[in-house]
């Protein structure tokens, strides 16, 4: 019943201008041969009778990376004051393709985190009283009286659309029990029903404010394009249903103070030993430590404890000046788990998990793969949230174990590509200046796509140096914009030293 009405955006300069981060196509091409890589990799140096080097001594890896780096006449400041890790053990390349939740899956994290809490399919049957409320609004936004996103010829098009309903509405509707079970479930695109199918559930208790969610893939082949109009005749709008494997499992508890945090400029990186900051110790108690064995408790009862770790912790809280919250009243761990593979760690890149690999980059009919996240929210009133996306499947493991580039070329790579990537950015007459501050170098798995197969790809060896962007945009002649953001700054192919571009995924 619901049309889908053209949704004008307005997009500045300033915010088009934070998400531009290019990769310089250069940068892209170099070395992406997929066969060569793997030659590299299964190079491995003669056996001997001496005993066999760490991976730190095999390819002289510093425990400490620093120097800078200036350019654009001064606008671009790269600092490299980074601890470099290495976990033991070896660098495989497997293959993996896009996975589903099983209903053993589904089962363990519903017993985990449901238990014995009566659930109610969730159900989206307009009562009559439902549609006097809908009804209602869309009156106001034609009189002026709210704000809304629909013009008033088209909120009279939803209020006819409402008013033909109502007859046949129920007064109430009964709730339906819920269970784990995973069901056929259809898409429907406004009055366009049965467009697609996918397996899942989604389940709810309002007195309790839980809910339990389940979305495997969609079943259609290719993208689904559905057009609306106006009464004349005149293209409104349109929805687009893609190919996409992106699974997803979110189990949540609602919590009056926790779920308002999540990561921002204020979040801070955590390990294990560290003491609570004290502006955070009059809101929380739990220690870093404390939230990340609440994890892996939860991981070992849902029989996931060789399957994910513990990657990254985060402090995150609530303060929000847009929302009127210029001081922090809340906060709350965001904890990411990323995958073992043969007992090796997948590295977690913030600024990826919105990323998806796609053929062609900003094309809304090529088919998407997201890359897989794994994360907790936890306060002292324990775990209240996980959402779980874009699980993975092991098909083969190629090499066991990689030959690796020496880390020397590694540096030399970074040294040359840091600039080349952010310069560009740097000589924009309207960027003041851009710090990157890089404070981690690691090594550890990720995955690449592979060449005309959108839902398969390769989890290979890669050096990541992780920290911080910080740019100064003009936005006004007197006033400037200071904009920060965390991840990946650079991620460099282990094996063959190419640059990877995560929102491509290669």
């Amino acid at each position: 019943m619901k049309r889908f009405t053209a949704i004008l955006l307005s997009i500045f300069t300033l915010f088009a201008l934070i998400a531009c981060q290019p990769t310089p196509e250069a940068a892209v091409v170099v070395q992406k041969d997929t066969d060569k890589m793997i030659e590299k990799a299964q190079s491995t140096p003669a056996t001997t009778d001496a005993p066999t080097p760490s991976l730190k001594e095999r390819y002289a890896i510093p425990d400490v990376l620093s120097y800078t780096q200036t350019g654009a006449g001064g606008k671009l400041n790269i600092s490299v004051e980074a601890v470099v890790t290495t976990p033991n053990g070896a660098f495989p390349i497997v293959r993996v393709e896009a996975a589903e939740f099983s209903q053993e899956t589904v089962t363990a994290f519903w017993n985990a985190f449901i238990g014995d809490t009566p659930m109610f399919e969730q159900n989206y049957v307009q009562t009559k009283s439902d549609i006097e409320k809908a009804i209602l609004y869309y009156k106001q936004v034609q009189a002026g009286m709210i704000d809304g996103l629909e013009t008033p010829e088209g909120a009279q098009e939803e209020i006819d659309a409402l008013e033909a309903a109502y007859p046949s509405a129920p007064d109430s509707v009964e709730p339906v029990p819920a269970t784990p079970e995973l069901k056929r479930i259809p898409v429907d695109l406004g009055e366009y029903r049965n467009v697609a199918h996918y397996y899942g559930l989604h389940a709810i208790n309002n007195e309790q404010r839980l809910f339990f969610n389940v979305h495997n893939h969609y079943d259609n082949t290719k993208a689904i394009e559905i057009r609306s109009y106006d009464r004349n005749g005149n293209q409104t709008g349109n929805t687009i249903l893609g190919v996409s494997r992106r699974a997803s499992l979110h189990c949540m508890r609602m919590n009056d103070r926790g779920d308002r945090c999540y990561i921002n400029a204020d979040a801070m990186r955590m390990e294990r030993g560290d003491a609570l900051p004290e502006r955070a110790s009059t809101f929380i108690s739990l220690t870093p430590a404390e939230a990340a064995a609440a994890v892996e408790a939860f991981i070992a009862k849902v029989g996931l404890a060789d399957v994910m770790a513990v990657s990254d912790i985060y402090l995150c809280n609530d303060r929000d000046e847009l929302n009127g919250r210029p001081e922090a009243s809340a906060f709350a761990y965001e904890i990411f788990c990323t995958r073992l593979i043969h007992g090796t760690q997948c590295a977690n890149i913030l600024n990826a998990h919105e990323s998806s690999q796609t053929a062609i980059k900003h094309d809304a009919f090529a088919p998407t793969w997201g890359y897989e996240s794994f994360k907790f929210r936890v306060d002292d009133t324990g775990i209240f949230d996980i959402s779980w996306t874009s699980p993975v499947a092991s098909t083969e493991t190629v090499t066991e174990d990689s030959a690796l580039k020496p880390f020397h070329e590694i540096e030399e790579i970074a040294k040359k590509m840091l600039p080349i990537i952010y310069e560009p950015d740097a000589k924009d007459k309207r960027i003041k200046s851009i710090d990157i501050s890089i404070d981690r170098v690691t090594l550890s798995l990720w995955r690449i796509a592979e060449q005309d197969r959108f839902d398969h790809g390769l989890y290979i060896p890669v050096w990541n140096f992780f920290g911080t962007r910080s740019e100064i945009i003009t936005i006004l002649p007197d006033r400037d914009f200071t904009n920060v953001t965390s991840g990946a700054m650079l991620t460099i192919n282990a094996i063959d030293g190419s640059i990877i571009d995560v929102e491509l995924g290669y």
